[in-house]
């Protein structure tokens, strides 16, 4: 009956909107079965469960999402308090926009303080500045000592996202999320290794917000390269990876900073796919504040202390869950 029930609520909450569940009975007939409806009854004595689904709503988006991710259905309850300013020149923002942005934010907030045990108050406001014309971006990077022509960075000195503005879509979404998360880990730490930093972003960036919680999703290109590098030998141990130093990351060719973004993102969005790995990874990083992390134990060492069995053991779970994606 429970795994009934289950069945019955993902599939409910599928076909329902986002925003509300409709009314939905619960009751048991004379033979003490249970029967669900969105009628109810007139011979019956039911009850309205449509808040108890609307309150579990966060397992909807299953097609993206790992199996092990749904559980938990601990609802964290913390208020969260965080400062959003978006500022655009050239570049013409709706308040629904800007409202949509500001929701998307305070989610991956949300995220790291549910996941990581970040304070509910942040301790500094996320600066966003969208440019709509090129130069202009370049201008204010130069006039700010900045030097980066990507399309978007997030500068540490002036703990600041800055972007340059194209059509607004799902994707220009994705690219400030990735730049946020940048911005609130370094509310906490001045020194998280790339590893984590831009591997937790590229999580970010290619999940979705749903009741403003963040929805861990997968990017399929990603998917493909480390499912391919897999099978054709090419993609080396964990340890490998977590030995390279950041400095490292821009001194090699353009396509292998992509292929440690790829890892990086892959490394990441498994440490981050239940509770159970994302208490581990906080344990790294709880590690890691105790030195510098390029000081030792390095990076790898933190994850061979803190994960169970070894980074060995890491090594074959990230594996075998590659080959599941």
């Amino acid at each position: 009956m429970v795994k009934q029930w289950r069945i019955f609520l993902v599939s409910l909450l599928l076909c329902t909107s986002t925003e509300a569940v409709a009314a939905i009975y619960k009751w048991v007939d004379e033979n003490g079965r249970t029967h669900f409806s969105e009628t109810k009854p007139k011979d019956s004595k039911a009850s309205d469960i449509s808040q108890q689904l609307d309150e579990v709503g966060n397992i909807v988006e299953m097609k993206q999402s790992d199996p092990a991710a749904f559980k938990s259905t601990v609802e964290k309850t913390a208020k969260i308090s965080v400062a959003i300013n978006i500022q655009s020149f050239d570049y013409p923002l709706s308040d629904n926009a800007k409202n949509r942005m500001r929701t998307q934010v305070r989610a991956v907030y949300r995220a790291y303080v549910d996941w990581f045990g970040w304070a509910p108050e942040a301790q500094y406001p996320v600066r966003i500045k969208i440019f709509g014309q090129y130069q202009a971006f370049i201008d204010y990077q130069k006039s700010n000592g900045g030097s980066s022509t990507h399309r978007s960075h997030y500068s540490p000195a002036r703990r600041e996202v800055v972007m340059l503005g194209t059509e607004f879509t799902e994707s220009t979404l994705g690219v400030l999320l990735h730049e946020v998360s940048h911005a609130i880990i370094h509310m906490e730490s001045n020194s998280t290794p790339k590893w984590i930093d831009e591997g937790l972003a590229e999580v970010f960036e290619y999940s979705r917000i749903n009741r403003g919680r963040v929805k861990l999703g997968s990017d399929p290109e990603w998917v493909e390269k480390l499912k391919h590098q897999l099978s054709e030998g090419s993609l080396k141990p964990v340890a490998h990876y977590l030995k390279i130093p950041d400095n490292q990351w821009s001194k090699k060719s353009r396509r292998v900073e992509r292929s440690y973004y790829t890892v990086a993102w892959g490394l990441m969005r498994f440490m981050t796919r239940n509770e159970s790995n994302r208490a581990l990874l906080l344990s790294i990083l709880k590690t890691r504040k105790l030195n510098p992390w390029w000081q030792k134990p390095e990076l790898v060492q933190r994850f061979d202390q803190n994960y169970p069995e070894g980074v060995g053991q890491l090594n074959s779970d990230w594996r075998n869950w590659i080959r599941r994606l």
